[in-house]
Parts: C-alpha cells; sequence; structure tokens
C-alpha cells in the first residue's frame, strides 16, 4: 500500500519524481511510496526504487522526516545526502560531476509573439489524458543533472566567502536602518546573517581564521543551493525566505549581503572601504566589492534561471556602479541594461492577471523588485536623456499592493486580514501606512507620468498640443493630491526627533520627484509658447529649498550622505538655472504675486546656500566637474546680482567670458543653464 504521508520528491521543473523501473519504461508513475502501484501488479516490489540526484530534487525545508545534511569528510566534492529518519538509511548519495547543458534551462518569460504560443495552444487541445502521459516522458529538461565547478571558479567563489564579515562587524548592519524602500529586501538580508554564523550552519567556517579547505567546502554546498529551483508558490513569507538562509543559502543572498554591508559599512568608516582583515582606502573598496557581488550574479546565471532576488541583486550592482563611477557612466548603463534583461526575461514585467489575488511574500516581492526597476529607469533616463529600457507600453505588471511591512512576514493567514475594505479607490492603505510598498507605489506613479513626459521631449509622440501637455499636468496634479497624508512632506518633521529619519527622507524624494515632474513639464509648455515661466519658477524655487534641507540639516542627514551627489544634480543644480535667469532677467519686483515667499532676496540667499553645497562635492566624484561648472555660473551670476548698476535698468549686465558657455547636462529638459548659450 501506498503511504500517503511519505515525502514525495520533485524534479528542477516541479514534477514528481518517477520511480526507477517506471522512468525507464517511460511509462506514468503514480508516485507511490514505497511502492508504486505499477510495480505492485508486476510484482517489482524490491526494484521499485526513487533514485535522485541531490541536485535534481527541490525540498527546500526541514520536516519531522527528511533533513538535509552535508558530508564533511570530501576535500573536492559536495555530497549531501537526504536521510529518511525513520528508516535510518540514505536514500542517495551523489557527488556532482558535469555541468547542465545550456538547453536543458527554462526558456524564461515568452509572450504572445513567441513560438511557444502556438504550441501550447495545441497541447491544450489534446484530450486530457494524453496531456497526463505526456508528462511521464523524460525528455533532456527532465534529466538528471549535475553540478561541476571548475577549480579556478572554486577559487573565486573562495575569494568571495573570504569578503563575508566576521559576525562582530556584521552587526552594524544589523544596527542601521535602511531606507524605507530598501526595507523588504534588507529584512531578508538580515534573516540570512542571523541564521549564517550559527556553529551548525557555516559559524565554523567564517570565524576570524578562515581555511581554504572549510571555504571550498561551504562553496560547493553554496553552488547546490544556488542550482535548485525557487519555489514560489509558498504562502508563508518565512518559509519561502528559508530558500536563501541558513543550509540553504545561494550566491544571491551573499551577493546581497555583502553589496548591503559595503554600503552599510561606508555610513559608519566613509574613509575606508571593507576589506574583511585591513582596512583600505574607498577607491580600493569600490572595485573589490563589485568584483565580488558580479562573481556572484555570475555564478547565479550559470547554476540557475533566477529569481526575484537574482534581480535585486543585479539592481544593488547598478546603484553600487552608480557610486562609483557616476549615473552617467556607460558601467552604469550597462548594468541598469542587465537588470531589465534579467527582470523581463524571467517575465516580470508582465504578470498575468489572477482571481482572486493572493499576495504573499513571493508574488509582491516581485512587483516591489519590478517597481524599483521600472522607477530607476526613468530616474536614469532623466538624469541621461537616453530612452527608458523599460517601457510601460511593454508592461503589465502592477504596482505593489499598499500593505504594511510586516504582512509580507506573517503566513498566509496575516494576509487574509487585509481585507479589500482597507483599502479606498486609489488603491491606498486606509491605516495611513508608510511602509516600503507605500513609497514604491508613489514612485511607480510618479515614473509613469514621467515616461509620458519622455515620449514627448525624445519626439517618440509627434502631434503633441499644449492642451496634451495641460491634461498631463492636471492629471499628475490630481495623481499626486490623492497620495496619503502619510507621504506629505513637511518641512517641521525634519526638527522632529520622534519622525523616523527614514520615513523623512522617503517624504523628501517622493516631494522632488513630483516637483521634478512639474519641472519638465512646464519646460516643455514654454517651449511650445505657452506663459509658463512663473510656474516654472515657483517648481524650481521650492526644488532648491528641498535640496538645501539636506544641506543646511547635514548632521541630521549624515547617514545618507552617500545620496547627497545625484540629489544635488538631479534636482537642485537643475532648479538652481532657473534662480539665475530670474536674477538675470527679472520677472517681479518685491514678493512674486503668486507666492509671497520668492523675493529677490530669497533667491539670492538660497542660491548662496547651493553654491556652497555644491562646494562640497568631493572633486574626484563623478559628477565633481558638472557641479564645479554650475557653481562657476551661480557665483558670477551672484556678483553681478549684487553689483550697483549704475543706470538703474535692474537688468543686471551681461555675463563676462569667464564662465562656461554650456552645462554638459544629459537631458534638455534637465539643462536650465541653455540661456547661457544665447547669453554667449
Amino acid at each position: 500500500m501506498s503511504n500517503p504521508h511519505a515525502m514525495k520528491l520533485r524534479r528542477l521543473n516541479g514534477r514528481l519524481q518517477a520511480c526507477d523501473p517506471c522512468r525507464k519504461r517511460k511509462i506514468a508513475c503514480d508516485h507511490g511510496q514505497p511502492v508504486c502501484q505499477r510495480c505492485s501488479k508486476r510484482k517489482l516490489d524490491r526494484h521499485c526504487i526513487y533514485t535522485i540526484s541531490a541536485h535534481s530534487v527541490s525540498p527546500m525545508k526541514t520536516t519531522s522526516s527528511t533533513r538535509i545534511i552535508s558530508n564533511r569528510q570530501g576535500t573536492t566534492s559536495n555530497s549531501i545526502h537526504f536521510l529518511d529518519v525513520e528508516k535510518s538509511e540514505v536514500i542517495e548519495k551523489s557527488s556532482p560531476s558535469s555541468n547542465p547543458p545550456p538547453n536543458s534551462r527554462a526558456p524564461g518569460y515568452l509572450g504572445f509573439a513567441s513560438y511557444s504560443t502556438v504550441i501550447e495552444e495545441a497541447r491544450q487541445s489534446l484530450p486530457a489524458p494524453l496531456i497526463e502521459s505526456g508528462k511521464s516522458i523524460e525528455t533532456r529538461s527532465d534529466a538528471v543533472s549535475h553540478l561541476s565547478i571548475s577549480p579556478m571558479m572554486l577559487d573565486s567563489c573562495v575569494a568571495v566567502l573570504q569578503q563575508i564579515p566576521t559576525s562582530d562587524n556584521s552587526r552594524i548592519l544589523s544596527d542601521t536602518e535602511c531606507p524605507i524602500s530598501y526595507f523588504i529586501i534588507h529584512r531578508i538580508v538580515k534573516a540570512v546573517l542571523d541564521s549564517l554564523y550559527d556553529p551548525w550552519v557555516f559559524g565554523n567556517q567564517l570565524g576570524k581564521q578562515r581555511d581554504t579547505k572549510s571555504l571550498k567546502e561551504m562553496a560547493l554546498i553554496v553552488c547546490a543551493n544556488t542550482a535548485k529551483p525557487v519555489l514560489d508558490d509558498v504562502s508563508d513569507g518565512a518559509d519561502w525566505m528559508s530558500q536563501f538562509t541558513s543550509r540553504n543559502i545561494r550566491w544571491e543572498s551573499i551577493g546581497l549581503l555583502l553589496a548591503f554591508w559595503h554600503a552599510t559599512n561606508l555610513i559608519h568608516h566613509p574613509r575606508h572601504g571593507t576589506s574583511l582583515h585591513h582596512q583600505t582606502t574607498r577607491e580600493d573598496a569600490w572595485p573589490k566589492t563589485l568584483e565580488n557581488v558580479s562573481h556572484c550574479i555570475a555564478m547565479c546565471h550559470q547554476l540557475s534561471n533566477g529569481n526575484a532576488l537574482l534581480v535585486y541583486l543585479h539592481h544593488m550592482r547598478r546603484s553600487l556602479e552608480s557610486m562609483s563611477s557616476g549615473d552617467a557612466s556607460q558601467k552604469t548603463w550597462k548594468f541598469h541594461a542587465e537588470t531589465v534583461a534579467c527582470l523581463t526575461f524571467l517575465g516580470y514585467h508582465a504578470e498575468t492577471s489572477r482571481e482572486p489575488y493572493i499576495p504573499s511574500l513571493a508574488t509582491e516581492l516581485k512587483r516591489i523588485v519590478f517597481a524599483h526597476v521600472y522607477s530607476i529607469d526613468k530616474s536614469l533616463a532623466s538624469f541621461t536623456g537616453r530612452p527608458p529600457l523599460l517601457p510601460r507600453t511593454f508592461t503589465t505588471t502592477p504596482i505593489p499592493l499598499d500593505l504594511d511591512n510586516d504582512y509580507f512576514f506573517g503566513g498566509q493567514n496575516n494576509f487574509g486580514t487585509q481585507a479589500p475594505s482597507s483599502f479606498d479607490e486609489r488603491g491606498w492603505s486606509t491605516e495611513g501606512l508608510h511602509s516600503a510598498a507605500t513609497c514604491l507605489r508613489a514612485r511607480s506613479m510618479l515614473a509613469s507620468i514621467r515616461e509620458e513626459i519622455f515620449e514627448i521631449a525624445l519626439k517618440k509622440r509627434q502631434r503633441v498640443s499644449v492642451d496634451n501637455l495641460l491634461e498631463i499636468k492636471m492629471r499628475h496634479a490630481n495623481m499626486v493630491a490623492g497620495f496619503p497624508n502619510s507621504l506629505i512632506h513637511t518641512s517641521d518633521a525634519i526638527y522632529n526627533p520622534e519622525v523616523e529619519l527614514e520615513k523623512v527622507f522617503a517624504t523628501l524624494l517622493i516631494r522632488m520627484e513630483a516637483l521634478l515632474n512639474e519641472f519638465f513639464l512646464s519646460r516643455l509648455l514654454i517651449k511650445m509658447g505657452h506663459d509658463a515661466q512663473a510656474d516654472l519658477l515657483l517648481t524650481g524655487f521650492d526644488l532648491v529649498s528641498l535640496t538645501l534641507e539636506l544641506w543646511t540639516n547635514f548632521e541630521r542627514f549624515a547617514t545618507l550622505k552617500r545620496d547627497f551627489e545625484w540629489i544635488l544634480m538631479a534636482y537642485g543644480a537643475t532648479a538652481g538655472g532657473v534662480l539665475c535667469q530670474e536674477l538675470q532677467n527679472p520677472s517681479f519686483y518685491g514678493r512674486h504675486p503668486q507666492d509671497h515667499r520668492i523675493t529677490r532676496s530669497q533667491i539670492i540667499q538660497k542660491l548662496s546656500l547651493l553654491v556652497g553645497f555644491l562646494d562640497w562635492v568631493d572633486p574626484l566624484a563623478p559628477n565633481a566637474n558638472l557641479c564645479a561648472d554650475c557653481k562657476s555660473v551661480i557665483e558670477l551670476v551672484l556678483d553681478q546680482a549684487l553689483n550697483y548698476n549704475p543706470e538703474g535698468t535692474g537688468v543686471a549686465s551681461p555675463l563676462g567670458h569667464d564662465f562656461p558657455s554650456h552645462l554638459d547636462f544629459g537631458f534638455d529638459l534637465l539643462d536650465s543653464f541653455d540661456w547661457l548659450t544665447t547669453e554667449s
């Protein structure tokens, strides 16, 4: 008789493993244990054995009757045993010997226009018995595959493991808060840390003294784990995370750990790098960290098709590269392109609708990762003027649900408590949340408007009228007005110690993104002959003021100063050009009729502070030259604005020739210093 409580083993493709006789004869097996029905009828009880490879099965969590142990005796192989405690005997022991062929992998996402659509439609038209019988036929993709790690590759793996911080050094990652939008991934990285140093996991290998032999054993275990498919039909968040933690740690886990630890360590030790055994200069630390993260990504691609954490690891590498070489560099753009390629290969841009939709950590994480990549895609396009790589025309994935961070780790029952009535008609939580999903929803919505602006600015939409732009502007204003109060930025929150710094920073960035959309729309309207100069000045003044909140409250935002440079260039310096133009050619006198905060004196004060902020930028920073040019222009404008004009015209004299005639902004709408060309 078949035992219904016996653990069912699965192949890499998720299907149940057939017994040896059924698999050899290529006939359907009912997977009964200890003996299937076919073998029982043919009186082959002794031959009904389920022979499996450790790298071809997918039980990811330890149960009462099954556990995974590793062979610590071997030195050059990672023999993994699946031990049935009830039978007290090893089912199988195997050693990796050969890489899976490239064509044995799943082809990734294939959309409506792909060759697979017609084949799938033909398959679905077959009678059900034929479909079921076809499932038992072994193909090359179903064959058991083993791992083979070359000595050179294994040495590289060991070098990466050497860079994992010791237990004492890793505490700064656990004790440091991260930006709100990164909370979910940061929580997963913390789970990796919490289990990593257990003596029963890898605590013995990751002590202060590390030997190559034990690290090679660990590397082979990590490779074997990475080759296992990630199961996304897991409703419990802790169970899903267990596929990346403890003895199931993967190269995705290690890559994210190194990336987050490097960024966190720079907050506490900004002048030094993150070498495990000794301090290095910051310039030396960046390439080493990027090299290690890139190796983790390469191992993931060699051993698996990918998953949500691999896409996020790509995203983190792009972020690290931008801090090193700048947002406009070729490497940053290349890494961003690889992130988009990995995301679309997995189909995370084209989520199919499911009713009813039951959210889980696995399903919502895909939306969160997509929202991160989609938003940064538009930010990079803003800064460089290059076309977005992830256009909304070909995406169907919804924005994340406005769920509290704790919902992602509370299991399916916890998700069930979030009833549809908890959301308003716009999809925002009625509880006034300020979670990772809340922030990413807002940024994704703003990015979708930004893409419409790009389509016009980059000439994709040829016939665009002023009315079209005004309609977009009105729609944008209504969208921002519908944001929950928890996302509304107020300057008072900066001075309130009870308000978390991460929340203040998140609302500040969202407000800046919204203002930048308004800035671009006003610039487009002016180019089309519409009178929007007043709106542009008001928006520019607000952008400069918000940028300076970081500078005038430097101590409050000190742990986030690694983000100051790109914020300064993307928002502050851009808007500063509008204020300079106002000083050169005043459009009002006294107080501005639409905003009494704005006076000529206030503009001069804001620009003076902006000069100080630009002067703070490290000369070796990626955008240092552009910052220096902006600073020179603003200083010259201030000098002439403050000089006495004997003619009493109220208009400043033309600028001299000792200033840059053109600033190298990548995007025309971002270049608010374009009036320098006419001045010269």
